[in-house]
């Protein structure tokens, strides 16, 4: 009975508002929302390789990377 009642109290406490706030202070902030025009051709360059021939994906996808790598 006692272990249930302790239970009951710790999960009480777990679920008060004042710890779910402190937990949503923690969460990284969300990135900044695209407008829909970038969305767009961010989608159409992502999607590139799907129509590319084989041979060209290669070449397109190896640019891709080295892009990647020069911006970090």
């Amino acid at each position: 009975m006692r272990k249930t009642a302790l239970l009951i109290a710790v999960l009480m406490a777990a679920s008060s508002p004042a710890l779910a706030k402190a937990k949503k202070a923690k969460l990284p902030p969300k990135p900044a929302a695209m407008s829909q025009n970038e969305a767009s051709g961010k989608l159409v360059l992502d999607a590139l390789p799907l129509f590319l021939p084989s041979a060209a994906q290669v070449v397109y996808l190896s640019t891709q990377q080295q892009k990647d790598s020069k911006k970090k």
